[in-house]
């Protein structure tokens, strides 16, 4: 398995992008502020299996994505599936969740996710 990992600065902070491709089963996980991920990465996001994506919170913050700007690259990129981490406790966990598309869900201490590497 090939794994990618690249830092970048995320409001003076180091943020790590990672992305893994095994037979067509390709995870993301990016720790830094969508909005913040450039067009050229953006292509290389595409059509991934599952996507893992800072969001803060409804309101916008200075280093992290909101829900809303989160669910457009969701909308944009097309995972199969996608969690949603960074999460602030202004966020209801239920109601957040029930107000999602089916196959974007906020993540939790303790979540697993599988997925098949061929």
């Amino acid at each position: 398995m090939k794994m990618v990992v690249r830092v970048a600065r995320s409001g003076g902070m180091p943020a790590a992008k990672m992305r893994t491709a095994s037979a067509g089963l390709p995870l993301a996980v990016s720790t830094q502020p969508c909005s913040a991920i450039p067009a050229a990465s953006m292509e290389k996001l595409r059509g991934l299996e599952v996507l893992i994506l800072d969001a803060l919170r409804h309101r916008p913050h200075p280093t992290h994505s909101t829900v809303e700007n989160s669910l457009r690259i969701v909308e944009e990129l097309k995972p199969q599936r996608t969690f949603f981490t960074h999460i602030c406790h202004d966020l209801s966990h239920e109601e957040t969740n029930a107000a999602l598309p089916s196959h974007v869900r906020l993540s939790h201490d303790g979540l697993r996710v599988e997925f098949q590497i061929a």
